[in-house]
Parts: C-alpha cells; structure tokens; sequence
C-alpha cells in the first residue's frame, strides 16, 4: 500500500499539480467564461479523480496479486488504495491552487517549487498515517487467518469506516479550502488589475 500511494503522489505530482500550474497567464480565458470558477475548478478536481481513483483500484489489485494474496485482502487492498489514491488528489490540486507556479512553463522546475515539496511531503505523511491506521486492522485479520481464530470483522470494519470518514473528510476540506484561496487570490488580482 506504501509503495501504490508513492507511486500515485508522483503521478499527482507531474500531471495534476504541473497542469494546472501551466495554465497560467491563460486563466483569464477560462475564468472570463459565463461559468463560475468554482464550477470550472469542481469539473477539472471531477475529471483528476476519476483517472487517479482508477489507477489507484487497478494498482491496489496488481499489487495484491503479485503478492498472491487471498481475494478478500486483494479487494481490501484496493479500496484502501482507491480512497488513498482519492485523497492524494485532493492534496495535490489544494496545493496546485494554494501555491501555483506560473513564472515557468518547465515542469521540473514545477514539480521542485514549493508547492510541489510541500504536496511530497503532505502525501509521505498521508501515507505513513494510512500504514499506521491500518496496522491494527491488518494484526487482528492475519492474526485470526494464522491462528485458525475467528477474524474480528467487526473492529476491522469500524476501522476501515473510520479511515473512510477521516479521508472523505480531508478530500473536501482540501478541495474546498484550495478553491477558496484560488478564487480570493483571482478576484482580488482581478480588483487590483482594474484600478
């Protein structure tokens, strides 16, 4: 799950942080459309989670099958990495938003800009606080599986609807604190470029 969630942070990192970083002086355009901004920015964070969420859910069960794990710990995998997967988004479009780079259109110099670090760093915390979430959890179920015992499904669910709740949480926190700042920072840039 570590590794999955490393590998999507990057993913995060090149193309959803850096695209909306490369729009730019080009935001103009789109924001002086009939459509509010909130509206523009809720369909491009749409369109990022559902290639994101897929690539987490296939990830999670390649990951599972490599390892040649039994079919409940492979759905359980991906669901875990599919709201992972989910999260990371949202972290990398509230800081594309909070701390955009527009004074380049290099990538690496994107991805190596403040914001970018501090999405990477964001994302290892995030990911560190799912293993540990999840340590519990993955103990009592491979606990009961080795001992012949009964698995406690129950604890195992409240967990997993926790780490559900949490994240969900987190998603629209990120995703609406990121579209506030933007659009505050935007109208009052636009006040001032009028004066």
């Amino acid at each position: 799950i570590g590794a999955v969630g490393l590998i999507l942070s990057a993913t995060g990192l090149r193309f959803i942080f850096t695209s909306i970083c490369l729009e730019g002086k080009g935001l103009w355009i789109i924001f002086s459309s009939p459509i509010l901004p909130e509206k523009i920015l809720k369909l491009k964070f749409y369109y990022f989670l559902k290639y994101m969420g897929v690539s987490g859910f296939i990830l999670g069960i390649l990951s599972g099958v490599c390892w040649k794990a039994s079919f409940e710990v492979v759905l359980i995998t991906a669901v875990i990495t599919l709201i992972s997967s989910l999260v990371i988004t949202a972290l990398s479009f509230y800081f594309a938003l909070s701390y955009p780079v527009y004074s380049t259109t290099n990538i690496s110099r994107m991805e190596s800009s403040y914001g970018g670090v501090l999405f990477m760093i964001s994302s290892v915390f995030y990911i560190v606080f799912v293993l540990a979430v999840l340590a519990y959890p993955a103990l009592w179920y491979f606990t009961g599986v080795l001992f012949n015992g009964a698995v406690e499904r129950k604890f195992t669910l409240i967990f997993f609807a926790g780490f559900f709740l949490i994240s969900l949480g987190i998603v629209l926190f990120l995703f609406r604190r990121g579209v506030k700042i933007f659009t505050s920072r935007w109208h009052r840039n636009l006040f001032i470029s009028h004066q």
